[in-house]
């Protein structure tokens, strides 16, 4: 019914506003939990739910609420790639690097998994190896200077001050 799509997308905006500009988080997140009783099936409304409850700090909570998102919308990459940080936030980057894997055989040119891979390799100290992962953030992310930021970083991190310098000039130049 449109009418119900339509309530559960306005539920879910006002729940955001409050969240997101307002930093009302009581009402955020009372909408955010009349979202997701109201709409169990809804995906989005979870994967809304889990990046509040993540800002809070409520990890174990956000890694569940994703985890629903990602059962009752199983092929979708953002569901899968949402579920990896929520647990590279809780600092699992065991079971971060395998829903990443799994976002990319869903949608291979997804930076955010791309880059959530690299985060974990970086966290677990293995800098070089997450060089390539975030080289191939950066190129599939048309340019996000997040993407390039981590990138940078990363590249300091391994010792290559001149490439460091690179990505530091681009970010520091006006627009």
């Amino acid at each position: 019914d449109a009418r119900i799509d339509g309530l559960r997308v306005s539920l879910s905006i006002l729940a955001l506003i409050a969240f997101e500009h307002d930093w009302n988080w009581p009402v955020a997140e009372a909408g955010l939990q009349r979202v997701v009783a109201s709409q169990p099936g809804f995906s989005r409304g979870h994967l809304r739910y889990s990046g509040f409850l993540t800002a809070m700090r409520r990890f174990d909570e956000a890694q569940e609420e994703a985890r629903l998102a990602k059962e009752l919308d199983p092929l979708s990459a953002i569901a899968g790639q949402t579920l990896g940080i929520r647990f590279y936030y809780g600092g699992r980057c065991d079971l971060a690097a395998p829903e990443f894997r799994k976002a990319l055989e869903l949608e291979p040119s997804s930076f955010v998994a791309r880059l959530g891979l690299g985060q974990c390799a970086w966290r677990q100290g293995r800098v070089r190896e997450a060089l390539p992962s975030f080289e191939q953030a950066f190129a599939d992310s048309q340019g996000s200077t997040y993407a390039l930021g981590w990138l940078g970083f990363a590249y300091a991190q391994a010792g290559d001050a001149e490439r460091a310098r690179e990505v530091l000039g681009r970010l520091t130049k006006p627009a």
